[in-house]
C-alpha cells in the first residue's frame, strides 16, 4: 500500500526573488542567481514564500488629490467684458458732453413774419428747423425752405435774427414764393465767440 506524506514533509523550496523552486541545499537561485535563504522554503521558521507576482495597483487617489485646479467659470470672463464696455461708454459720453460744453448748439431755428409776409406770423404757420452745433465764431451756410400760407405771392425782403450774438446774412433777397408754393432762402450764420446753447428766432420780413 502507498503511504501518503502529510504536508509537514513537505521540504520544498522556494526562491525569495522570483518564486522559483531551488533544489535542497543549494545556496543560490538557479533562475535569478539571488542567495537562497536558509531553512525550508526560503524563509526562517520553515514558511514556503509564495512565487513573486506582478506588483499590484496603487490604491486610488483621494477625491480632490491629484487633480488639475478647476478652470474659471466662463461667466467670470463675461462679467468683466461687460464692466469694461460700461466704463469706455460712460467716458465717451462724459468727453461727449465735456466737447458740446465749448462749442456752439442750436436746438431748433424758429422762423416768423411779425408783417405776416407769407402768413408766417399765424400761430399754425410757424417754421422750425433743425439746429445745428459748432464751434464759436464760425459761419455756417444753411438753406431754409419758406411756404406760402396766403392767397397771394409772396417777397421776402429781409431776415435778421433777434438772438443775441447770431449774425445772419442772406446771400440772395428778395425770394419770391408763389402762391401754394415754396421758395428757398440761402443764408450765411454767423455764431457768437463763445460757447452757446439755445433757440434761435429768424425774423422775416
Amino acid at each position: 500500500m502507498t503511504r501518503l506524506r502529510s504536508c509537514a514533509d513537505v521540504s520544498a523550496q522556494f526562491c525569495s526573488g522570483c518564486g522559483a523552486p531551488v533544489s535542497p541545499g543549494s545556496q543560490f537561485c538557479a533562475y535569478c542567481g539571488q542567495a537562497v535563504a536558509s531553512g525550508p522554503g526560503g524563509a526562517p521558521g520553515g514558511v514556503p514564500l509564495p512565487p513573486a507576482g506582478p506588483t499590484p495597483p496603487p490604491y486610488p487617489a483621494a477625491p480632490g488629490m491629484g487633480m488639475p485646479p478647476p478652470r474659471g467659470r466662463p461667466r467670470r470672463w463675461l462679467v468683466v467684458a461687460v464692466v469694461v464696455i460700461l466704463v469706455i461708454a460712460v467716458v465717451g459720453v462724459l468727453l461727449y458732453y465735456e466737447a458740446n460744453q465749448d462749442n456752439v448748439d442750436v436746438n431748433v431755428f424758429i422762423v416768423w413774419a411779425p408783417d405776416n409776409v407769407c402768413g408766417l406770423n399765424e400761430p399754425d404757420n410757424l417754421l422750425a428747423y433743425s439746429g445745428l452745433n459748432d464751434t464759436p465764431g464760425n459761419t455756417d451756410y444753411i438753406q431754409f425752405p419758406v411756404p406760402n400760407y396766403n392767397a397771394t405771392a409772396c417777397s421776402l425782403e429781409s431776415v435778421s435774427t433777434n438772438t443775441s450774438g447770431f449774425t445772419a446774412v442772406p446771400s440772395s433777397l428778395p425770394v419770391v414764393v408763389p402762391v401754394n408754393g415754396t421758395g428757398i432762402l440761402n443764408l450765411n450764420l454767423t455764431l457768437p465767440g463763445s460757447p452757446w446753447s439755445g433757440d434761435v428766432n429768424l425774423v422775416f420780413g
